[in-house]
């Protein structure tokens, strides 16, 4: 399968050290291939957002998630899980925008206009500590 993640050389080393400590992470880009969704990742020091860590935009066809680009302030395996997870949120049809205006828990919308979910959070947190647990058991 042709890898759903589109890296630099710089963050090829960084991105294959996350493939091979994590689970959670091979799963998500196992459904990212599955669903034929490429994500661009790229590494912006300077990325002012409202002063986010990472940011991704996601385009869609005909409804369906195709691409995205996920830009990261700074390197963070934790960012990189996080990020593709809100792309598998759409995968999955969540509809953040009726979640968070229904109330429902763990979606909200930020000032910013942009949403945040615990189901990213918690991934992305999962997957910084298997991260973590396999650099020390190395």
């Amino acid at each position: 399968m042709k890898s759903p993640l589109a890296v630099s050389k710089e963050l090829g080393p960084l991105v294959r050290r996350v493939w091979e400590a994590s689970p959670t992470f091979r799963r998500q880009c196992a459904r990212l291939g599955e669903a034929v969704v490429t994500i661009v990742i790229e590494l912006d020091p300077k990325m002012d957002r409202e002063k986010m860590n990472a940011f991704t935009r996601i385009d869609m066809a005909h409804g369906l998630v195709r691409a995205a680009t996920t830009q990261l302030r700074v390197w963070e395996p934790e960012y990189l899980a996080h990020e593709i997870e809100h792309v598998l949120e759409h995968v999955d049809g969540v509809d953040l925008r009726r979640s968070a205006r229904g109330g429902l828990e763990g979606v909200r919308e930020t000032q910013s206009r942009v949403f945040e979910t615990a189901r990213a959070i918690a991934i992305g947190r999962v997957v910084a500590r298997e991260v973590a647990q396999w650099g020390v058991d190395r």
